[in-house]
Order: C-alpha cells, then sequence, then structure tokens
C-alpha cells in the first residue's frame, strides 16, 4: 500500500497527476502549470472538482459523440489517457481543452471502449411461422 503525505495545494495536484501516469519528474514539472491555469478555481475544499471539471471540459471536446453522462466522460477520459500514456506523450497540455493537440484527440478517441455495439434501426421483415406437426416429433424418435 502506498502512503501519500498532503500537506499543500501541490501535494493534491501531484497526487492527481500521479494518478493519470505521470511520473514523479514529471509531476514536479507540471504541478506548478496546473495551479497556475487554474488559479481561480481553487480553494482548499474543491481542489479536486477542480480538476475533475478541468478534464470534463476536455472530455466534452473529444467525446462530443459519445452519449456517457458527466462522471463517465470523466471517467472514460481518464481510461483513454491512461491508455494512451498521454501523460508521456503529450503531457499535461492534454488536460487543458485549448490546448489538447489532434494527435492526442484522435489517439485517445480510437482507445474509447464500448460495452455493446451502437444499435442499428432496420425494418424487421415479416416471418411465417411454422407450428410443429405432432407426428414429426413422434418420426424423429423411431
Amino acid at each position: 500500500m502506498v502512503a501519500l503525505k498532503i500537506q499543500t495545494l501541490d501535494d493534491i495536484v501531484k497526487a492527481y497527476l500521479q494518478s493519470l501516469g505521470f511520473s514523479q519528474e514529471n509531476c514536479d514539472i507540471s504541478v506548478s502549470g496546473v495551479i497556475d491555469k487554474l488559479q481561480n478555481d481553487f480553494d482548499d475544499n474543491n481542489v479536486i472538482y477542480a480538476l475533475d471539471e478541468l478534464i470534463y471540459k476536455t472530455a466534452k471536446k473529444i467525446f462530443a459523440k459519445e452519449k456517457l453522462s458527466k462522471s463517465q466522460k470523466i471517467a472514460m477520459f481518464k481510461l483513454c489517457f491512461l491508455q494512451s500514456d498521454g501523460a508521456s506523450k503529450w503531457g499535461v497540455d492534454a488536460l487543458f481543452e485549448d490546448a489538447v493537440s489532434v494527435v492526442a484527440v484522435g489517439e485517445m478517441k480510437e482507445q474509447v471502449l464500448r460495452i455493446v455495439p451502437e444499435y442499428n434501426m432496420s425494418k424487421m421483415e415479416p416471418q411465417i411461422i411454422e407450428f410443429a406437426n405432432p407426428i414429426d416429433v413422434v418420426k424423429k424418435f423411431f
């Protein structure tokens, strides 16, 4: 089990970024950029909420065609970001809606997890119902 010692706002942001696959060295560099970008949205009680909102804005852009709730889009972004190894490829820029690259968007769209295929409406043709003949059942046995 990993023990995290959280004392400051930097520690919370660092732990959040590490959960997205950032290494210790990348976190040290990226934390100040994230805090500077979202300085107005942070306070001591809603740091995680502000970070999730940051991801949600980007997720809305990437997964616009997906019919997902807000929490599902946030989770999908995190999943696709981790599967694409986004922390090492694109860094913290992929978290910001205005800075995410087209390449990052394309790769993350490829990683979308779909539990069931999309439905396709079509016309069902009428089918003839054939009733079973009891004599045919007896013939199968003998």
